[in-house]
């Protein structure tokens, strides 16, 4: 039997990943393309290659199965074109970027992250990205703060966050946040406290995400999972009523 939704496809009780190229652009090996703000020459990574200068855009390189902290703090940074990001493992702050700056990242791509298993903080404070594309997430443990602070997010992807075991802040402050996402999630998660804070523009989604993870029965830590979740808004308001005081 088939059973589907946005992000994964279920075949006889197993979910499956659909195949997906994930370099369009023929990348070399783990190497990212990117774009900077005029005037601007990365020195991050191991390498950089420009490869156009009327854009500013650059390729850089990164040997190792970790991009943790690799375009971290980078306030110039403008956009991620692609990346051959195969066989990376650790993305945690990846694009991390500090609430006390102002960061002009507004896109990224669709890239491979089918090895990761760390995406904590991975798009930290990056506030001017107004939508993601669906990553695969499937063998991610670790996914703690990985979109706070997006607050320029309306709708998240459905991610498959199946072997997740802490996702905790994963949207905090995604204040214009519409609808709660709809993750994969299984009995490997056991902290999600805070995940869903302040996301106060929500409409819908709040009882189905409490449900799901009430559900469970490996959550331990869940505390200010929907703090002021939806509050801007009706139809949120009436969905957080409706949720255990312990969970708000």
């Amino acid at each position: 039997m088939l059973v589907s939704n946005s992000n994964i496809l279920k075949v006889n009780g197993s979910w499956l990943t659909p195949k997906i190229n994930y370099n369009p652009l023929n990348l070399p090996p783990k190497t990212i393309r990117v774009q900077y703000a005029g005037g601007v020459t990365p020195t991050v990574g191991d390498s950089q290659t420009l490869v156009d200068a009327e854009n500013n855009i650059w390729d850089i390189t990164k040997n190792s199965s970790s991009w943790s902290d690799l375009l971290k703090n980078q306030y110039d940074l403008v956009s991620i074109l692609g990346a051959n990001s195969e066989g990376v493992t650790n993305m945690f702050s990846l694009c991390e970027m500090a609430v006390s700056n102002s960061s002009k990242l507004r896109s990224v791509s669709l890239f491979d992250t089918s090895s990761v298993t760390n995406i904590g903080l991975m798009f930290g404070g990056c506030r001017l990205i107004t939508e993601f594309p669906l990553y695969d997430f499937h063998n991610v443990t670790y996914a703690v703060g990985a979109f706070d602070v997006c607050e320029s997010v309306q709708y998240m992807p459905d991610f498959n966050l199946s072997n997740a075991a802490n996702i905790s802040s994963i949207c905090r402050y995604c204040r214009s946040l519409k609808q709660i996402p709809n993750f994969h999630l299984t009995d490997s998660l056991t902290s999600c406290g805070t995940a869903f804070w302040y996301a106060w523009d929500v409409e819908s989604g709040i009882l189905d995400m409490y449900n799901k993870l009430s559900g469970l029965g490996s959550v331990t830590e869940h505390s200010q999972t929907f703090y002021m979740c939806g509050t801007h808004t009706t139809s949120g308001s009436a969905e957080l009523a409706q949720i255990p005081s312990d969970w708000k």
